[in-house]
């Protein structure tokens, strides 16, 4: 199980989620560097997207 359950997002784990992401890594090596479950990576980068977060940083 992840370390960070129930914890909230910080900006510099979304912004290293975005950019892991860009880069073409898979979310099994992102939930991995991040201490999340894959699951809250997928939920996290589809409402990044959706909310267009991912234009600011």
């Amino acid at each position: 199980m992840s370390r960070n359950k129930s914890t909230r997002w910080t900006e510099d784990q979304e912004s290293l989620l975005l950019k892991l992401d860009a880069e073409g890594y898979p979310p099994r090596l992102i939930a991995a560097k991040l201490e999340r479950s894959e699951r809250s990576v997928a939920v996290r980068l589809a409402q990044l997207k959706k909310t267009g977060q991912n234009r600011r940083r």
